[in-house]
């Protein structure tokens, strides 16, 4: 008989030869929404709501089943950013495909009230350090990130193709966006190309601003060269010490 109708594209294919280039993973940011504020602006207790894009270099859409990691946080003020949610890593389960190419990923708790302790947190740092543990969110300009990444095998080695993106938001009676940047990008690839970190799954210094907040620590492994006892990994410092030796 005659043949049937063409079906959807099917996945793209994860093994790829030596001539290959990785075909990328563009993660686009493109709204946040749930804001009960002053001109939608977000208050704690409100439920951000985002919508992104996945696509390759060459445009095409990337499904959430193809990635193979996918997570999103939320820290702020630019200011002195501290740590408001935590790493989530049910983006691929949570999100929503709305069919048009875009998704949308619905936190599942609302904006808390006071900030988080900032990553490996001791008593080496404190409010004098700019941690804000525990006290009210501040009005002002906060941040949500998110970082995808897909596994692809060339020759049997395994390559992580990686976007990364950030949207900032107003929150509280904050009526102006105040985006920071602590070093530009341009700057860092001048040596090391394309920055990359952490398995090669942060490429975006936005990004790692979100994590290496004012109190954050080294991991302090005691096994590892005696460990990191108060070493800061405040992103700001962080960097300035490791370029000064």
């Amino acid at each position: 008989g005659d043949a049937g109708p063409s079906g959807p594209p099917g996945p793209n294919e994860t093994t790829l030869t030596r001539w290959d280039d990785l075909p990328g993973v563009v993660l686009k940011i493109t709204a946040i929404a749930g804001g009960s504020g002053a001109n939608g602006n977000l208050q704690a207790g409100d439920v951000p709501k985002i919508t992104f894009t996945v696509k390759r270099r060459d445009a095409r859409n990337v499904t959430l089943a193809e990635l193979t990691s996918a997570a999103i946080y939320v820290s702020g003020p630019t200011s002195n950013y501290q740590r408001v949610v935590a790493s989530q890593s049910d983006v691929k389960t949570r999100a929503v495909d709305k069919g048009d190419g875009t998704f949308t990923y619905t936190f599942a708790n609302p904006l808390p009230a006071t900030y988080l302790a900032p990553l490996n947190d001791s008593p080496s740092f404190d409010a004098d350090d700019g941690e804000l543990t525990g006290q009210p969110l501040i009005d002002g300009t906060y941040t949500v990130a998110m970082q995808a990444y897909q596994n692809f095998t060339i020759n049997g080695v395994v390559y992580r193709d990686t976007g990364n993106d950030t949207f900032d938001f107003l929150l509280g009676t904050a009526t102006a966006l105040a985006s920071r940047e602590v070093v530009g990008a341009a700057n860092c690839n001048q040596c090391h190309t394309q920055l990359r970190a952490h398995g090669g799954s942060r490429n975006e210094l936005g990004v790692c601003l979100t994590c290496h907040t004012a109190g954050a620590e080294d991991r302090n492994v005691s096994t590892v060269e005696g460990g990191t006892p108060g070493v800061t990994i405040d992103f700001g410092v962080m960097v300035h010490r490791i370029h000064n030796a």
